[in-house]
């Protein structure tokens, strides 16, 4: 599933592969020849996730960012 989440939405290259039942949501790049595999949760919450070419995030994997201190 993916979810646009506090004005963003991710941008998945046209070769990755994302499973039925994954979650992307908010300000996520997902690069090329990727997989995300069956039940991997990528939120961000107040920042980003990048996901770099040919990376595979494993199943039930969750990934979350949240705001970092040092950008106030």
């Amino acid at each position: 599933m993916i979810i646009k989440h506090g004005g963003t939405e991710p941008i998945i290259d046209i070769s990755a592969w994302i499973a039925f039942n994954a979650m992307v949501v908010g300000n996520v790049r997902i690069g090329p020849e990727c997989r995300i595999q069956y039940g991997a949760v990528l939120n961000s919450e107040a920042s980003s996730i990048t996901i770099g070419a040919c990376t595979i995030v494993c199943e039930h994997a969750v990934l979350r960012s949240t705001k970092n201190e040092a950008d106030d």
